[in-house]
């Protein structure tokens, strides 16, 4: 993300030597330490710097297609400037694996789709080699 300001710091006798602001990310769809690593920070700009300064927020790659997942990167808490109308960006990550359309659930969502009963059994059928049911 790139943090821009309008103006240069003294462009008037009034402007302060320097003026920051601070940034940090939220989850959207995305988990922190497991989809991302959480930022936070502070930018500081001053008098004949840059106008311009960015972070940058490290992303995880996994071996499986889950879809396109959101993180929010919001600044706040400005010193000596004001904040513009923007003040919070939405970065996507995108899934580069492929969908599996013969995977019907990896559990890790949790179970929704199953509800708790004293009278369930669950039992883990062996299904033998050679067999049509068999993936390979």
């Amino acid at each position: 993300m790139t943090v821009k300001l309008t103006r240069e710091i003294g462009a008037s006798p009034d402007d302060p030597a320097e003026v920051s602001v601070d940034f940090y990310s939220e989850p959207g769809t995305a988990g922190p330490d497991r989809d991302y690593t959480d930022v936070s920070g502070t930018l500081t700009f001053v008098a004949g710097g840059p106008t311009s300064q960015s972070f940058s927020l490290q992303t995880f790659d996994n071996p499986k297609h889950d879809g396109n997942k959101t993180v929010i990167l919001r600044l706040s808490n400005p010193t000596d400037i004001g904040l513009g109308f923007v003040t919070q960006s939405v970065l996507t990550i995108l899934d580069d694996e492929p969908l599996d359309p013969t995977l019907l659930d990896d559990f890790e969502r949790g179970a929704y789709l199953w509800h708790a009963s004293d009278t369930l059994a669950l039992t883990t059928p062996e299904i033998a080699p050679g067999d049509p049911l068999a993936m390979p």
